[in-house]
């Protein structure tokens, strides 16, 4: 249909259709376009929350990494300073070289008597005034001796009443501190 006016309605309802088209069009792509910046906008958020944890990580961990060499650096200032002091102590004789009681409680007595000795030679570097601190100080005690031969002399002398105590009081001993030795040479030590 035609009118007068040279206007054609079918010319025109294809170019109303053409429009609507290329408005849905435009606005699907405005549509789209704007989901993507939503999208990108809550990307965005989320990485700069771990962003964020990232820097608080990474300063913690600076913190720990700063203490850490701190006491790295304290270490190795102690171990520097660190004395170590040893008491070679000739176990044979006639006599016995710890108290009866020690011997008497056998394994218990043993540990008591470590315990009581390595008290004893830190009491004398405290006051020899040795410079050397407690917590600085290792303190470690061998004893050689003929662990049979002693215990049949303690034995005579009634100061144990069976030889095993002797052996048994050697073992506490032993268990006691880890820098605390006594040690069983046999009779192979009196021949040298």
């Amino acid at each position: 249909m035609t009118l007068e006016l040279g206007f054609n309605i079918e010319h025109a309802r294809q170019q109303t259709t053409s429009y609507i088209s290329m408005d849905d069009s435009r606005n699907r792509f405005l549509m789209d376009a704007i989901e993507q910046l939503i999208d990108r906008e809550t990307r965005l958020n989320t990485l700069e929350l771990e962003l964020d944890d990232q820097k608080e990580s990474r300063c913690d961990y600076q913190k720990q990494c700063k203490q850490l060499r701190e006491a790295l650096s304290s270490l190795e200032r102690r171990i520097e300073k660190k004395a170590f002091v040893v008491i070679l102590i000739d176990g044979d004789g006639d006599g016995a070289i710890f108290a009866d009681e020690f011997l008497q409680n056998s394994e218990a007595g043993g540990v008591d008597a470590a315990h009581r000795l390595r008290e004893a030679v830190r009491h004398y570097l405290s006051e020899k005034e040795s410079g050397l601190s407690e917590e600085d100080t290792t303190i470690g005690v061998h004893i050689w001796a003929n662990l049979g031969g002693l215990a049949t002399a303690l034995y005579r002398n009634n100061s144990i009443a069976a030889k095993e105590q002797m052996f048994r009081f050697a073992e506490g001993f032993n268990r006691s501190l880890a820098e605390f030795d006594f040690i069983n040479v046999g009779k192979a030590k009196r021949e040298c």
